[in-house]
C-alpha cells in the first residue's frame, strides 16, 4: 500500500487542517515558505522545523505516509 501513494497526494483523513478552507491552507503554506527562505540562523530552522512537525502530527496522517 505504501508504494502506491505518490507525494502530494491526497490522503482521507479526518482532523483540523482536512476541513480548513483551501484559501487558508494556501496561505499558510505561503506564510510558511516565505518563513523559510528568510531563515537565517539555526534558531529560527529549528523552529520552523517544530513547526512543521506539529502540523504535521495535527493533520492524523500517519508516519510512514510522509
Amino acid at each position: 500500500m505504501l508504494r502506491e501513494i505518490t507525494l502530494g497526494q491526497y490522503y482521507p483523513a479526518e482532523s483540523i487542517l482536512h476541513s480548513l478552507d483551501p484559501r487558508v491552507k494556501l496561505f499558510g503554506t505561503l506564510i510558511f515558505i516565505i518563513t523559510l527562505f528568510s531563515a537565517n540562523n539555526v534558531v529560527l530552522f529549528a523552529a520552523v522545523l517544530i513547526t512543521l512537525i506539529g502540523i504535521i502530527r495535527m493533520s492524523h496522517v500517519p508516519f510512514l505516509l510522509w
